[in-house]
């Protein structure tokens, strides 16, 4: 088979694997919901949000200013950090279609990392995808564990959800990319 095709045929494989993993994970297991909590009053949060945000985007709250120190007044703020959409709501089914292409591209890119380590034996091969799945959930978790402050419980929850994903996606994808 060619280079090209193993790739690709890796690619869609370790994708769906992947995709299927998340998705029994997130809606099966119920080990994601207790580590996301809703507002207590959720009508006045949202009008608050709204009336206090102009567009979508990505905002804080934190009693720390520009320059890193507590300004005077915030001592006692939480530290917040809020992903608005005010644009449009996808439909779940929208989202999953969106995620699962994302699922096919990150097997790619890691069938590409698989292929250029050129190890010679299928535990190795197996090994080395989680191993990418940690580095990933290392450097995108840990800046929210300092700076934002995210509950280590869900940081772990997430990181072992991508461990225990890739592992699977890479029973398959470790045989077709030797």
């Amino acid at each position: 088979m060619a280079k090209v095709t193993k790739l690709c045929l890796s690619a869609v494989l370790g994708g769906i694997i992947f995709f299927a993993w998340s998705s029994m994970s997130w809606m099966v297991l119920d080990w994601h919901r207790p580590t996301i909590h809703e507002f207590k009053d959720v009508q006045s949060v949202s009008a608050i949000l709204t009336s206090n945000t102009d567009k979508s985007g990505i905002y804080y709250l934190s009693p720390y200013g520009k320059t890193g120190k507590v300004v005077e007044g915030r001592e006692s703020f939480p530290t917040a950090f809020v992903a608005i959409n005010k644009d449009n709501i996808k439909s779940m089914n929208t989202a999953l279609v969106m995620y699962f292409v994302a699922a096919i591209v990150s097997a790619l890119l890691i069938s590409c990392l698989l292929c250029f380590a050129n190890l010679s034996s299928y535990p190795k091969r197996v090994i080395f995808i989680p191993l990418v799945a940690l580095t990933a959930g290392v450097l995108c978790y840990a800046p929210e564990f300092i700076w934002w402050h995210f509950d280590p419980q869900f940081i772990q929850v997430n990181v072992a959800d991508l461990l225990i994903g890739w592992f699977l996606a890479g029973l398959v994808m470790a045989g077709i990319c030797k």
